[in-house]
């Protein structure tokens, strides 16, 4: 009864196994599911430990200047220069040259350059002019009582409020040349026609208008395009040891010296004058009041001669 037993065991054993090995090898083959990626949250270094133990190199301040303000847009010039572009219609009119000259450029090409002390309608210097972009170049005519048949070339250098300087390129007639270096001219009415000696020029007067430094054979006068001035015998004491300083103040063709409180000359005191600039750049200076008594004495009636401009 036992072995019999056994061996039904045995077969049914065997039997269910086959049928599970059978239902494996059959069963459709399932793909392989790869691990779930959770996403690393970013880290963020600050800024600090990122560059810690490293010298970061600080922009220079012209660097800095430049990034901070960006660059003025300019008109261009001709081809490759650069320059500022002028038109005719900028230089046309009539102008008044500090120094006493009227200047005037007609829209057919034509200039005029004459002085105060002239009869009306009288020229010093007249012919042809060409602008290019700020180069303009006078033609004297043949007839040209200073500069007959000579060409002078120059950049214009307008200043604003209706105001411009030469700036001499080259230019054989002497006498222009050294008018124009000196001069600032000065818009004029478009009706003032050719002045005679009663005109009365209108003139917009800035401090920088006067900056530079001026001498007499009594003083040196020293105005800083800043508002201010110094005064004194000689350079040495100009810098070191001034007679006078304080501050300029123009009103048309007025100036003030204001001085201050450390000035050796006019302690407190404020002078005013009637200014101009004549031939050769020479400053005068025309006392209206002044309770300064030897700065009076020093300017008055006494031309300054520009030294720099």
């Amino acid at each position: 009864m036992r072995r019999p037993f056994r061996l039904a065991v045995t077969f049914a054993c065997l039997t269910a196994l086959g049928i599970l090995t059978l239902l494996q090898a059959c069963a459709p083959v399932q793909p392989a599911v790869a691990p779930a990626v959770v996403p690393a949250t970013p880290v963020v270094v600050p800024a600090a430990s990122a560059t810690a133990g490293v010298q970061q190199a600080s922009p220079s301040p012209a660097a800095a200047e430049t990034a901070a303000k960006p660059e003025a847009a300019l008109t261009p010039g001709p081809a490759g220069s650069g320059a500022p572009e002028f038109g005719i219609k900028d230089l046309v009119g009539w102008w008044w040259g500090s120094t006493g000259m009227y200047l005037k450029f007609a829209d057919d090409g034509t200039y005029q350059n004459g002085g105060l002390e002239k009869s009306s309608g009288t020229s010093w210097d007249a012919g042809q002019f060409e602008l290019s972009g700020s180069r303009v170049t006078l033609r004297s005519s043949g007839d040209s009582p200073t500069c007959a048949g000579l060409t002078g070339a120059y950049r214009l250098d307008f200043k604003g409020e209706g105001r411009f300087r030469f700036q001499l390129i080259d230019d054989p007639c002497q006498p222009r040349a050294t008018t124009a270096h000196y001069d600032l001219y000065f818009r004029q009415p478009a009706d003032v026609g050719w002045p005679d000696s009663a005109a009365t020029p209108v003139a917009v007067w800035r401090t920088e208008d006067l900056a530079g430094l001026w001498k007499s054979s009594r003083v040196l006068l020293q105005v800083s395009e800043n508002g201010t001035f110094r005064s004194a015998r000689t350079a040495a004491d100009l810098q070191a040891q001034p007679n006078d300083l304080g501050l300029v103040a123009l009103n048309g063709a007025q100036v003030k010296l204001v001085s201050n409180s450390e000035s050796a000359l006019c302690p407190g005191q404020t002078g005013t004058y009637k200014f101009r600039i004549g031939e050769a750049a020479q400053l005068y200076l025309t006392v209206i009041d002044d309770p300064c008594q030897k700065r009076k004495a020093s300017f008055s009636g006494a031309g300054l001669l520009r030294q720099t401009p």
